[in-house]
This record gives C-alpha cells, structure tokens and sequence, in this order.
C-alpha cells in the first residue's frame, strides 16, 4: 500500500510540473543563459583586475565590468521558420510573476531561422542587422523605459538570484518553454553568477535540464555557451554552406613576450561574419576569451599578449556562429614574461683586442639585472664579461680581450630567469694587433694610418707646437 501511495504522489508531483510549464519538451525557443550579477559585483566576484580565484572572469562581450553587462538574458531558437511575432516573456522572481514583456509585430520575429540567439537587455542598444546566410545569427532587443518599443516592449524588467524564472507564450497565450531558471531543476546562482545551459541546444531541454547549471568564470553575451563549447552546427544546417577557417600566426614555436602586442592572423573561405578567438596556456586544457573581444572577421587581431609565462600556449580561432568551423596554432609557442633582446655586438662586427666597445640591449617585461658573457669558439665555451648582474642599463663599456678569433659571441641573460636570454645572430671577429704601421689600431696598415701620421708631420712642423721642439 505504502509503494502505492508513493507511486501516486510521484504522478501527482510530475502532473503539477507539466501544468505549471505547459510542455515537457518539444520546445521551439528555449532559455540559453541569463545574468545574476548585482550592478556593484563582478562575474567571479572580486574586483575590476581579478576575480576571486585570482583570474579574470568576463564576457565575451562586455569584457569584465561591474554588473556583467546589467539587466540580460538569451534565448535560442530551435524551431526554422519560427514566428514569434507577439509572443510574451513572463518573468518570476521568487516564484511570483514580476514582468511580462511582449514582443511586437515587426517583421524581424516573422521568419527565425533555427540556431538564431535572442538577447533581451535593458543597457544594450537595439541590433537586428540579423542575416544567418551571412553568417549573423544574433538578434538584440533593448527593453527599459524610454526605448523605442519597436521590437519588444519598452519596459525595465529584473534579472537577478533571487530564484528568477523565464516563461515564454506564443501569441495566443500557450505556453511553449518554462518557467526555466533558478529553483526548476538543481542549479543555483549566487549574485556574482550566471545561469546558463550547458549542453547543445535542441529540442529535447527541458526547464528542469540538469544540463542548466550555474557559472562564475565565463559569460557569453550574444554568443554559444562556453563550459566547453557549446555547437549550434545542427541546428544551424539549414542554411550554412560549406567555409573553412585556418590560422596563420601564431602558428607555433614562437617566442612572444608576455605584456606586448601580436597580430593574431587567419584566413577564411565561405560565409564567416565573426571570429571568435581564444588562447590557452596550458595546451589547450582550457580557454580564454581575448579581450577585448574580436569583432567581425578583417582576417587579423591586434593582442595584448598576457603577462604570464607557459611554452605551452595555443591560439584558437572559431566561426562565432558555428563551433565546428575553427582552427588551433599547429603546436605550442611561449609566452615569457620578460624578452632581452641583444643589440651590438650582433654580428660581423671587427673589434680591436684592448679596445673599449659598448655592448647593448633592449628589453620587455620586468628584468632588473643582467648578466653577459663572451665566447671565443662559437659557443663551445663561455666566460663572463662582468661581475654579476651589471643592472639592465641598456649599455654596458667592454674591454675588449686581446684574443685572436672570428668566432666570437656575446649572450645576455636575465639574472632572474636565464631562460630569458639572447645571442649574437651571427659571429664577430676580434684580432689582438701588434703590426708596425697600424696607427689607428685597426690592425690594417692602410691610408688611414698614413693620414694620421701626415697629419703629425704637419703638425710637428709648426714652429709654434711647443711639442715639436
């Protein structure tokens, strides 16, 4: 009796959760993500330079701001060819309707094609440039007070932690996805959070989805979710046509150094509006968003490289409205957080052995010392050329070694870190002179030590030179 009885409760519970969402599954738009974020928090908490776990969680879109990014959600299409026109957005808070926004009767609800994303923001202005034959698949709607209320009703409407839920109605009042959010399945956000799906949008996500979960390192404005990747390639089908994405630099085994600028490159074919693009530091274990964030596809980024030091480091650059199009650098490259790079002696210099010669360098980053050493054999053998560490002046005066040799080097190297180190690019000679004639002390005897010497005679010619007497 007892199995019964709980056997009936369970039915009665699961026919009150159909009565209250309307549809089980089958959806044609669901919920993909929404903003928890208090206006005076960061995504991750923390403050404006780093989260709470010492990174710098962000969106995509707005970087890393207070709020997030405010008042937002997103929506997914599943359905092609949907028609929304007219259709309402309930909005709970605490299990209690707080808001309804209605969609309006414009065109641009008449015809959505399946994979298409629907912002709904109050800071975010107006974008329906929306065309997914060329590869734009997301729609921006501004809903607060004063808006223009042409595409959705000008109204401010909450979004935060408070157990917020999304019920979306077609025109005639059914129910077609929700309520979704927090307190429908397991997930729970705090007010420095985001909810978001999960997994890959399709038909079958419910509002109770364990695939809904809550997130503090990564959101995705206007763009696929990112736990991992989430791909909208199924649905988007219907319409993309055959491209191809492929990286050009960094590529891999470069040396970048960690605080300056690099030109990320690619290339594309087919219909690609926007590339999205991410770095890893640790072989492609996770990703980072770059930011700013790329906008468009020019086929090259201007980025401020991170100050961090890894050799295991990988761009990746993927069509923002298809995952499945990307490409990754073919192996990993470094980044270093300090460069010395080493000006002169660089070369095929000829230096008098006993001269004074000024050996210089540049550098990035921080490098408080250096120290330099000199090698006769071409590499074979090295000796210093000064105590250790000399600072990093950029300028250090050499006496030159009174050594005969054509394979002569110098290297510097960060005191710190010796991995962070130049070399000559090629070698350079220094000749121990003693040849009769050789004035200038070039260890030639040509015109030069004749004009010198001319020049004495004259001068030790003038009656007047007391030197002369």
């Amino acid at each position: 009796m007892g199995e019964i009885m709980c056997g009936l409760k369970n039915l009665f519970a699961a026919c009150l959760i159909l009565s209250f969402t309307g549809r089980v599954f089958g959806a044609d738009v669901i919920l993909n993500e929404y903003n928890a974020v208090d206006s005076g928090s960061y995504l991750g908490g923390g403050n404006a330079l780093l989260d709470n776990n010492g990174t710098w969680a962000s969106d995509t879109y707005f970087g890393r701001v207070a709020g997030n990014g405010g008042d937002w959600f997103e929506l997914v299409v599943i359905k092609d060819h949907l028609d929304m026109r007219s259709w309402k957005l309930d909005i709970y808070i605490g299990g209690v309707l707080d808001n309804t926004l209605n969609l309006t009767n414009h065109s641009i609800w008449s015809d959505l094609r399946s994979g298409t994303i629907i912002t709904v923001s109050e800071d975010v202005p107006n974008d329906i440039s929306y065309n997914p034959a060329a590869g734009d698949w997301w729609i921006n709607v501004q809903a607060k007070d004063g808006a223009n209320g042409l595409y959705i009703e000008a109204s401010n409407f909450p979004v935060n932690d408070n157990n917020w839920q999304l019920r979306i109605r077609n025109a005639s009042g059914t129910v077609i996805f929700g309520p979704a959010g927090e307190g429908i399945g397991s997930a729970g956000v705090n007010p420095t959070e985001i909810f978001r799906l999960e997994t890959n949008p399709n038909a079958s996500i419910t509002p109770a989805s364990e695939d809904y979960d809550d997130a503090d390192s990564l959101s995705t404005f206007g763009s696929p979710n990112q736990w991992g990747q989430q791909d909208m390639f199924a649905l988007r089908s219907v319409i993309n046509g055959a491209s191809s994405l492929t990286l050009l630099s960094p590529n891999g085994s470069e040396t970048i150094a960690g605080g300056t600028a690099f030109n990320i490159k690619w290339y594309t074919s087919g219909s690609i509006a926007n590339v999205l693009i991410e770095y890893s530091i640790n072989n492609g274990t996770s990703w980072s968003a770059v930011n700013p964030q790329n906008v468009g596809n020019t086929g090259n980024y201007n980025w401020l490289v991170p100050a961090v030091a890894s050799s295991q480091c990988l761009v990746r650059v993927k069509n923002a409205a298809n995952f499945a199009v990307f490409d990754v650098s073919n192996a990993t490259f470094t980044i270093r957080e300090s460069t010395l790079t080493l000006l002169s002696p660089n070369g095929s210099q000829i230096l008098a052995g006993g001269s004074d010669y000024d050996i210089t360098w540049s550098s990035t980053g921080i490098v408080d010392g250096v120290d330099i050493e000199f090698s006769f054999d071409g590499g074979d053998s090295w000796s210093n050329v000064n105590l250790q560490d000399v600072g990093n002046t950029g300028s250090y005066p050499w006496l030159v070694p009174t050594v005969n040799s054509n394979l002569c080097l110098i290297r510097i190297k960060n005191t710190a870190d010796s991995a962070v180190s130049d070399i000559s690019n090629t070698p350079f000679a220094i000749y121990d002179c003693d040849v009769d004639g050789d004035v200038t002390g070039d260890c030639f005897v040509n015109l030069n030590d004749l004009a010198v010497m001319a020049a004495s005679w004259l001068d030790c010619g003038n009656p007047y030179n007391p030197d002369c007497l």
